[in-house]
């Protein structure tokens, strides 16, 4: 698995039969085996029609806010 250019990437899984929608409590291994992480993820409805971003600074907006001196140069322009 490779990440983008700002350190994302995806990840597609199937979800078990019987899992509900809500937090859950997983567990991720590279293909290789060689690593692994715990955390949480959050399962919501399929039918979910509605989601609050509440993260604007480079998640909708353009602010460079993790260069700091572009994120300079752009509130001074």
């Amino acid at each position: 698995m490779h990440t983008d250019a700002e350190g994302y990437f995806r990840v597609e899984a199937q979800i078990p039969p019987g899992v509900t929608a809500g937090w859950q409590v997983v567990e991720v291994v590279t293909e290789s085996g060689d690593a692994r992480a715990g955390g949480a993820v959050l399962l919501v409805p399929a039918d979910n029609r509605l989601g609050i971003i509440t993260d604007l600074d480079d998640t909708i907006l353009v602010s460079d806010v993790t260069d700091k001196s572009r994120l300079v140069a752009r509130r001074c322009s």
